[in-house]
């Protein structure tokens, strides 16, 4: 088995209150998801969730992680979390703050093991 050590996924959210996914293994991988960042770029605080799961839509409730959660403006919090996705799982990101949406960046790090 070969692992990478590498940048996982990235997204900037397009729309609000929709689902998307950060990263995701493929049905021979897995990965280990380190840390999770989420910048906020704009100066205003806005909400987002994280959840994993084995569909790319909308999570059932105990595919969540995090719920609602406060980011403040200009920030980055930096989540240390040891997550395992196992294959076709999927990392989500999603914000309910509907005019600050788009200025969140998710970024997750770690290894893939294929």
């Amino acid at each position: 088995m070969a692992e990478t050590y590498k940048v996982l996924g990235q997204t900037t959210l397009a729309a609000v209150n929709t689902y998307y996914n950060i990263c995701s293994t493929g049905a021979n991988a897995s990965q280990i998801i380190s840390c999770v960042t989420i910048c906020n770029r704009s100066t205003f605080a806005a909400t987002y969730r994280l959840s994993i799961g084995s569909t790319s839509g909308t999570p059932a409730n105990s595919e969540f992680i995090v719920y609602d959660a406060s980011i403040a403006g200009n920030d980055t919090i930096s989540l240390s979390l040891g997550l395992v996705l196992g294959n076709s799982y999927y990392l989500k990101a999603f914000s309910s703050t509907a005019t600050y949406f788009a200025n969140l960046t998710f970024s997750a790090f770690g290894v893939e093991i294929t």
